[in-house]
This record gives C-alpha cells, structure tokens and sequence, in this order.
C-alpha cells in the first residue's frame, strides 16, 4: 500500500497535515498494460473519429446530471480517473459550464444555461456545447472523447421585468383645471410618475411565442381594464373613494404560447388610495321653510371627524330666487349662532343659506353650506295660491299611496322593490333600485324622505322623492338576498308617515369561471364554477 502526505497551509493556520492510503496494494507492472478505451460509447458508426453526444433541458438546475456517464472500458479493470479537458465551450469568464465525477464520468451541470436567442453571448451558437473528456488508468494510459452536449429548448413562461413596480396608488376626487371630475390617474408610489401602457408588459424570448396576452383577476378586478395602449386603468364607471376603498388588489396574467406550450406568469398588485379633501355638505331639514317652523341643519363631510365651530345664517337679499345668487347676495341674520333656525317674519319671500364652520380629519380651515330649495312663505305660498291666514290653516300629514290599486284592501303601509344581482359587467354603487318610494302631500307640501330600520345601512335614499340606491355590490348567492327597511316622508311642520319596504335580490345568469391547472404532461384537472 501507498501513503501520501501532505504538510501545508491555508487561510485557517500553517503546518497543516493530511493523508491519504491507497485502496489498493502495488502489484507488480505487466509486461503489456491496457489503456481504457471510450470505443464503446461511441453513438455515431458512420464517422471514423469516436465522439458522445449528451443533452440537458436549458434552465436545469446545477448539479443536474447530463444524460448518462461518460464511462470508459479498460481490459485490466484499473481504478479509472476521469477529467474534463480545457476547451472553448467548458467555461467562461463566469465560470465553468460543466463538472465531471471523476470516478464515474459523470458530466453534470455547473451553471444555468438557457437556449434562446442571445442568453450566451461567448458563441454564435447558444444551444451546444464540446468538451473533451479524458480518462487515465493508474499507468496513466489514457483515452480521450468529445462529448457534444446539446441544451434543448423547452418553452419558458412569460417574464415581467425585475423593476416592474407592484405598488401603486391614486388619489380620490381627481379633477381638471375647471373644476370637472375626470379619469383617474394611477401613478407609481411617489405619487408624481403617471404608469406607461408598458408598465406591465411581459416578454417572451421563446420563439414562436411572440404574443402574450394579459388577464385580471382577484377580488377588485372588476374595478379596473387592461388595455395594450391604454394600460391599467380604472373602468369609466368607478372613482375611487378613500371613504369607502383605501386599497385594491389585484393579479395580472401573462400568458404565451399555444396547447401544450401554454405558459403563464402571474404579478400581484397593489393600488393605494390617497385620501385627499372632500367637499362637505350642510343637510337642512326642511326642503319648504315656514316662518315659525324650525330648520334643523347638519354638516356632514366624507372626511368624517366633523366639529362644527360655529354657524351662520343669511337671507337673500332678492325675493323669490334661491340658486345662482351672486356672493354679495347674502345678508347675515343677526344673533343665530346655532345649528337650529325658526325663520321669522322677515324671511318671508327669501331664501336661507346656513354655513358651517368646522374642522375634520383633514384640517381645521373647513366649510359648507347649504341652500333652501324655495323661499321662505306661509302655507300655501308656493302653491300658487294666497297664503292662509294664520288662524285658518290645518296641516295635511303626508301619506303613502295605496302600493297594490289592484288587489282589494288597502296596501299602504308595505311595499316590494327588486334590484338585480351584481354582475362581472355591472358592479357599482348607487344602483336605483325600482321605482321612487314616495309619499304624497294634499297640501303639496315638499317632504323629505329618509331611511331607517334593520337593514337602512346597506341602502341610500333621495330625500326629495324616495328613490332607494344601493351602497355597495349585492349577490343573490351570497349570505342573504332579502333585506328590509323603513321608508319616512316627513313635511315641513314635524308631520310624517312611514311605511315597509322589502328589497329583495333577484337572480342574474352568472358567467361560469373555468380555473385549469395543468402541468407539462398531457393530463391536468379542470375546474368549472357557476
């Protein structure tokens, strides 16, 4: 047996030592040693020179064997030790391409390598490769082969770009220079830089695969179309409102490629919503002022966190005109501080305009107002008619009509409206939903109409004719498709009626979604929802 020794050093310390023991004893030299020979790998009959071919699917992991040894014969069955020559094709600049076992002949990959068009850079051809490999037995007789390892193409899902942005955002209540709301404009997160109809594009080096297509899906997609020149964008039917959505989520799909070729890359994205300031609103009780009769008024802002500081009340300065009046239209009235205002006899004939001064969440240095729909007048004024003298008149209470004329009795006091389901195609807020539940006045009164009961939350209301909106998507599949409220039509002087209504989601034919998930082979499962 053989012993070698070694005494070295390395970066750990000096007068380092290792060993090693041959596995096998000396025997005595042969008179005639046999060299190893790779005759017998050879694949090609029809060529005088021996040489091997391999191949590996591009993109294959390191240390991924190509194809089988590269083994070698030897007649006196010598321990063989196998090398990969230095040839153009073993490595670069970078690093080898390729290792070798070297009592096996096992060829195995060292580095990615990728067979498209310009992922290697150091040959004209990017899909094969040549090494030499050479073999010794302990006489150092020697054989050596080219091995001709082919990197096979195998079709690769689409790429977004490694600086795609995944976080973006817009702001609420976007408007042009004269004040008018417009498309929203979805930046990057610095908020200045508008995204491209590129933003999002993802390529696609394989060939034949040139034309990727694009999908949206996640719970918000419904907000929002992705167009080749128009990018992403939110559809013309939806601005977004900090109040009501602060954030969107969504996934892009890339897919390329045909049949069993078919490939997809997926990005998750997020889009903020900035809060900006919203305009407030003062709501007043009484859409026809009395003189005598109070006028409740209430601020309301968006922003919330409203704190009114104080309130102001005018009176036009002309008669009879309650919109389009000039800011110096206005007159004060002297010692009304509050948010309750009985108009006095003065008022007769004028409109009156209440102006809360507030802070809410977004700044201290608000205000609102809010405008009489008619003048101030006795009963009876905006009829068209000679006001009733002050000790004549009774009031009317309003009442809801009859709901069912066909049906015999009286139906007054409930009533049936139906919205259908939110689909794909039309999911917003503010659908009207069947006709106005409106109340009727004999004294032609003008009521305001407001919402109440179990179920109020969900739904809006037009004060002035009883029209019922949604608030947000409803689903007939969903937890529930019945809801009911309490409609109230109050007049001027506190007298009102109310009346039960039931809201009920109808069925709408729902489009199937189909989810297939299939893998390279020619078998995958299909999923189909309705």
């Amino acid at each position: 047996y053989l012993r070698a020794r070694a005494i070295y050093s390395d970066k750990f310390g000096a007068n380092k030592r290792a060993s090693a023991v041959s596995a096998y004893r000396v025997e005595a030299s042969t008179l005639a040693n046999a060299a190893p020979s790779f005759a017998e790998q050879d694949d090609d009959d029809d060529t005088p020179y021996i040489d091997v071919a391999r191949s590996i699917d591009e993109n294959s992991a390191v240390d991924t064997p190509v194809g089988e040894p590269v083994s070698a014969t030897d007649p006196d069955e010598d321990i063989l030790l196998y090398e990969l020559l230095d040839t153009p094709d073993l490595g670069d600049e970078h690093g080898a391409h390729f290792t070798i076992d070297s009592l096996t002949g096992q060829i195995r990959v060292a580095k990615v390598l990728g067979a498209d068009a310009d992922e290697r850079e150091d040959s004209d051809s990017n899909s094969e490769y040549v090494l030499r490999v050479r073999v010794s037995d302990p006489s150092t007789a020697s054989d050596t082969v080219d091995v001709i390892v082919t990197v096979t193409n195998v079709n690769e899902p689409p790429e977004f770009g490694e600086d795609v942005p995944t976080l973006l955002r817009v702001k609420e209540n976007q408007k042009d220079s004269n004040d008018q709301p417009i498309q929203p404009v979805i930046t990057l997160e610095d908020g200045k830089t508008p995204i491209a109809a590129t933003t999002f594009v993802a390529t696609d080096q394989d060939s034949g695969d040139n034309t990727v297509s694009y999908s949206l899906s996640g719970a918000d997609r419904t907000f929002f179309s992705l167009g080749r020149t128009t990018g992403l964008t939110f559809r013309s039917t939806h601005k977004p409102d900090f109040e009501y959505r602060s954030s969107y989520s969504i996934t892009i799909t890339a897919r390329s490629g045909e049949g069993a070729r078919r490939q997809s890359a997926t990005l998750d994205v997020t889009i903020n919503v900035v809060d900006t300031d919203d305009p407030g609103t003062v709501a007043l009780s009484q859409r026809q002022p009395e003189v005598g009769v109070r006028i409740h008024a209430t601020a309301t802002d968006a922003d919330g966190g409203v704190i009114v500081r104080r309130w102001v009340w005018e009176q036009s300065a002309q008669v009879d005109a309650c919109q389009g009046l000039p800011e110096g239209g206005w007159n004060s009235i002297t010692g009304v501080s509050s948010a309750v205002y009985a108009p006095r006899q003065a008022d007769s004939g004028r409109c009156l305009r209440a102006t809360a001064f507030y802070s809410d969440n977004m700044g201290d240095d608000q205000r609102a107002m809010g405008v009489t729909e008619v003048p101030v007048g006795r009963h009876g004024a905006t009829a068209g008619v000679a006001p009733e003298p002050d000790g004549g008149f009774v009031n009317a209470a309003p009442v809801f009509p009859d709901q069912d004329p066909l049906t015999e009795g009286d139906q007054s006091d409930t009533a049936t409206r139906t919205v259908p389901e939110d689909t794909k195609e039309n999911t917003r807020a503010g659908r009207y939903i069947g006709a106005p539940v409106e109340a009727i006045d004999d004294d032609d009164d003008l009521l305001i109409h407001t919402l109440g009961g179990a179920d109020a939350a969900f739904f809006s209301i037009d004060p002035k004719n009883g029209q019922l909106k949604t608030k947000a998507p409803l689903n007939y599949e969903g937890v529930r498709n019945t809801y009911t409220v309490v409609v109230t039509a109050t007049d001027p002087f506190g007298a009102d009626d109310s009346i039960v209504v039931t809201i009920e989601v109808t069925d709408v034919d729902d489009p199937a979604e189909i989810t297939v998930n299939a893998g390279r082979s020619s078998a995958g499962d299909v999923a189909v929802t309705h």
